[in-house]
C-alpha cells in the first residue's frame, strides 16, 4: 500500500510506468485499494479517505472514456480484459463512494452499458469460454504475459454482485452521462472529444509510452483513438497493408526500407484546443507535430526536417469491410474512393476520411492485413501518400477547416 502511495499522480490518476498512464490506474490501483477501503475503515481510516476521496477525483474523469454505445476507449495494453473496463465502477459503488458529478444511476448505466456492449460482441469460443483479443478472438494484439485465463480479469465487473438486493444500486434507474464535448486530462495526457450526442469518443495523446510490451507504438503512439473504429497493430513493417498505420504517421527512406512511426517524444504538449509533440521516427529524421480538433474531425500539420530522401504515408481510422464473413446475399461492401486530394471509406459501420491540405499528392485505400484491427478481422484503411509535393489546397477544403490549419 506504501508502494501504490508512491505511484500516486493528481486528480485521482496513478502510473503504472512512469511514461504510461492507461486503465491499470483502475483495474489494480483503485479497484483494489476501493475494496481495501470497504474492508479496513475501522483499521486504517486515513488511508480509506484518501482512498475514497481519490475515487471520486478520478471518476468523472474516467466516465469520459465511454460512449453512448457503453464502449470504452481501445487505449494502451491489457485490453484483451474487455469488459474489465467497468469494474471501477462496481469497485467504487462496494467502496460507498459518492461523486458529486456522478449520480448512483449515471454509474450503474456505466457499469451496465458497457457489459451490454461487451456480451454483444463475438468473445466468447463455442465453448463459451473468454478468448484472447478485443473485439473478437485475436492473438496478433496480444501482449507476451497473456494466457487462456488472461481475459478473466473482466470477471472483477461482476463484484457489483456482492452488494445485496436492498442496496440503492439495484433501486436506481440507469441515467446517461453526457461527459463534456472537449476534456483535457493532463494526467494521463489525453485530449478527448465527442459528438454532442456521445457517439463517439476520440482520444489525442502524447508524452504515454512503454518500452516493454508487444506493439507499444500502436497501444499508446497513435495520434486518435476511437470507441468507434479501435485501432490496429502491425505484422509487419515492410509494407502499408502489413503495418496498417491507421491514425499515424509513417515514413521510410526512399527506396527499400521499412516503414517507420512515432515511438516516443522529444517533447510534448497538450491544451485544451491541440497537442503537440517533437519525435524522431528513424536517424535523421526530426518531425514537429501539432493535431487540433474540428468537431469530429481533426487537423494534423507536420514539420519533417530529414537528411534523407523520404516517403510516407499518413493514415486515417481503419474502417470494416461490411461484408466479411456475411453470407453472399447480405453483403453490402464498404464503399471507398480516392484521389489526388485523399481517400474516404463509408459503410454500415462508419464512415473514415482523409484529406490532404498540403504535401500530399495522392490517396489511397489500403487493404489490410486480416486480425490488425482490434475490432474488425477485416479492414480498408485510408491513406495520403507523399510521392511529389503538392502546393495547393484542394478546393473541396472547407473554410473552417482552412483557417484552422493556417493557424497551426
Amino acid at each position: 500500500m506504501d508502494l501504490m502511495e508512491s505511484h500516486y499522480t493528481a486528480d485521482g490518476w496513478y502510473f503504472d510506468y512512469p511514461t504510461k498512464r492507461d486503465y491499470y490506474t483502475l483495474w489494480g490501483f483503485h479497484f483494489y485499494s476501493l475494496l481495501y477501503a470497504a474492508l479496513m475503515d475501522n483499521e486504517d481510516p486515513e488511508r480509506c479517505r484518501r482512498i475514497r476521496e481519490r475515487a471520486a477525483l478520478i471518476a468523472p474523469r474516467f466516465a469520459c472514456w465511454f460512449d453512448r454505445e457503453g464502449r470504452g476507449l481501445p487505449y494502451g495494453r491489457s485490453l484483451t480484459y474487455r469488459f474489465c473496463q467497468s469494474s471501477f465502477w462496481a469497485a467504487m459503488v462496494f467502496a460507498g463512494v459518492r461523486s458529486d458529478e456522478l449520480s448512483m444511476g449515471q454509474m450503474k448505466h456505466l457499469l451496465l452499458n458497457n457489459l451490454r456492449f461487451w456480451l454483444s460482441r463475438p468473445i466468447f469460443d463455442r465453448d463459451g469460454a473468454l478468448t484472447v483479443g478485443y473485439g473478437y478472438p485475436n492473438l496478433c494484439a496480444a501482449e507476451g504475459y497473456n494466457a487462456q485465463g488472461s481475459p478473466y480479469w473482466a470477471m472483477k465487473a461482476f463484484w457489483i454482485l456482492a452488494l445485496p438486493e436492498s442496496h440503492p444500486f439495484w433501486q436506481a434507474e440507469e441515467e446517461e452521462y453526457l461527459p463534456p464535448e472537449r476534456f483535457l486530462d493532463p494526467q494521463v495526457r489525453l485530449l478527448i472529444t465527442r459528438d454532442p450526442e456521445n457517439r463517439q469518443a476520440v482520444a489525442f495523446t502524447a508524452g504515454n509510452h512503454a518500452w516493454e510490451h508487444m506493439h507499444e507504438d500502436e497501444k499508446y503512439e497513435k495520434f486518435a483513438y476511437s470507441t468507434q473504429f479501435a485501432f490496429s497493430v502491425a505484422k509487419e513493417d515492410t509494407s502499408l497493408n502489413r503495418g496498417a498505420y491507421d491514425s499515424m504517421l509513417a515514413v521510410k527512406r526512399a527506396g527499400k526500407d521499412l516503414w517507420h512511426v512515432r515511438s516516443g517524444c522529444e517533447r510534448f504538449e497538450l491544451a485544451e484546443d491541440r497537442v503537440s509533440f517533437t519525435w524522431s521516427p528513424t536517424e535523421g529524421v526530426m518531425i514537429d507535430t501539432v493535431i487540433a480538433p474540428l468537431g469530429m474531425w481533426h487537423v494534423r500539420k507536420h514539420v519533417i526536417r530529414t537528411e534523407v530522401p523520404l516517403e510516407t504515408a499518413e493514415g486515417a481510422f481503419s474502417v470494416p469491410k461490411d461484408w466479411a464473413g456475411a453470407r453472399p446475399c447480405d453483403r453490402i461492401r464498404t464503399r471507398t474512393d480516392a484521389d489526388e486530394t485523399g481517400a474516404s471509406a463509408a459503410g454500415e459501420r462508419g464512415t473514415s476520411a482523409i484529406y490532404a491540405l498540403k504535401g500530399y499528392s495522392a490517396g489511397e485505400v489500403i487493404h489490410t492485413e486480416p486480425n490488425t484491427n482490434l475490432m474488425a478481422p477485416r479492414c480498408v484503411l485510408l491513406c495520403a501518400v507523399y510521392t511529389d509535393a503538392g502546393d495547393q489546397l484542394p478546393e473541396t477544403i472547407p473554410e473552417e477547416v482552412r483557417k484552422l490549419a493556417g493557424s497551426l
